[in-house]
């Protein structure tokens, strides 16, 4: 019993399990969007603008890195010039003193200590044409080789000498390391040294610069107050004389006595006195009822060309108006014949239409139309 119930059970699940599959298949299939796509679109843009902007960013970065690479291998580049420079002068100095100053041969006590003094010596017998040889000296010999061992000991000592200068050279270039390596070191602390000091005075010089700069906005904000002030004040007092001179005016005050002539009473002056003589009214008021008369004839003359426009324009609609009624008649007509055509079309089309069912008898149902995205498969 319980073997046949969880059989059941596996089976049920399974079915669900299908079910939920072909449901996820036929939203996957029937959606366009998916289907054509195959993947979210805005997602993918969104991916494409993230990696755009981070590669943007390392690229900035690298190209950061890259430019202080560069100054820091510039930098790097005159230090072991200079250092090279160094390295050449002191190894120059150390080679003329050593040739000039410390020779063996330049040596006090080089006449007590030389080995090869009884060597220097002359020998017995110097060559063949030793003129200190004589008929029975029995020194002179065919086919002897009297410089073998001059030649020899001249080798050995030249291997000696050269032995000698390798270990000089080595014990020099050892020396000449260790003081150009004191020497960078001692270069890199100035430098170091230098470039600090280099920065505080930088921050000193900004900071001055600050306080310089607050101080002179200060003043000139205070000037700027001060000038404001006094044009405020300076207008205050124009607006009052202003004011003043308005009240104090005779031109304004319309004073007869200012516009009397000096030697004549009955003349006065025009340019002191606002308002106007009594015939210049009479002129103003003559020219105005003259534009008065001049308005009403044009007004006139204007009513009578409108008439008469409305006239014609009342024949000419009741012309146009004809001709469309006209034009709506034969079009009626024509529409009227088509139509008697389209109907007789018609109706010999639904005759072969009826004819062919009739011939092909082969009805499609409701059913076969139903049965379309109902399945994914």
């Amino acid at each position: 019993m319980f073997g046949y119930t969880d059989v059941h059970k596996k089976e049920q699940v399974a079915i669900e399990r299908r079910r939920a599959a072909e449901e996820e298949r036929k939203n996957r299939i029937f959606n366009p969007k998916v289907r054509v796509i195959g993947v979210d679109k805005q997602a993918l843009d969104a991916q494409v603008e993230e990696k755009k902007l981070l590669k943007q960013m390392e690229d900035e970065r690298d190209r950061f890195y890259d430019e202080q690479t560069i100054i820091s291998s510039q930098h790097g580049q005159f230090l072991e010039s200079k250092m090279q420079d160094v390295r050449r002068e002191v190894q120059k100095t150390v080679s003329e003193y050593r040739q000039t100053q410390q020779a063996n041969e330049l040596r006090r006590e080089f006449d007590l200590n030389d080995k090869d003094a009884l060597k220097k010596e002359l020998p017995v017998r110097v060559g063949d044409r030793d003129p200190r040889l004589g008929i029975s000296a029995a020194q002179v010999f065919n086919g002897e080789d009297l410089g073998n061992r001059e030649r020899s000991r001249a080798q050995k000592e030249q291997m000696k000498s050269w032995i000698e200068q390798n270990i000089s050279e080595k014990d020099h270039q050892k020396a000449l390391e260790e003081y150009e390596k004191l020497m960078y070191e001692k270069r890199t602390e100035e430098v170091n040294f230098l470039a600090n000091e280099i920065e505080k005075q930088k921050e000193l010089l900004r900071l001055e610069k600050l306080r310089a700069n607050k101080e002179y906005n200060l003043e000139q904000l205070v000037e700027k107050r001060n000038r404001e002030a006094e044009q405020k004040m300076r207008d205050e007092i124009d607006k009052l004389e202003e004011i003043q001179n308005q009240l104090n005016s005779d031109l304004l005050n319309e004073n007869f006595h200012s516009t009397l002539h000096a030697t004549d009473g009955n003349r006065f002056k025009p340019y002191n006195f606002k308002s106007l003589r009594p015939e210049q009214y009479q002129e103003i008021h003559e020219v105005r009822e003259q534009q008065i008369l001049e308005k009403e004839y044009n007004k006139a003359k204007q009513k009578m060309e409108d008439e008469m426009q409305h006239v014609n324009d009342r024949i000419n609609d009741r012309m146009a108006n004809r001709l469309k009624r006209e034009q709506e008649r034969l079009k009626q007509e024509k529409e009227k014949q088509l139509a008697e055509i389209h109907k007789k079309q018609m109706e010999q089309n639904k005759a072969k239409k009826n004819h062919i069912q009739d011939l092909y008898a082969n009805e499609v149902t409701e059913d076969f139309f139903s049965q379309f995205g109902t399945s994914s498969r």
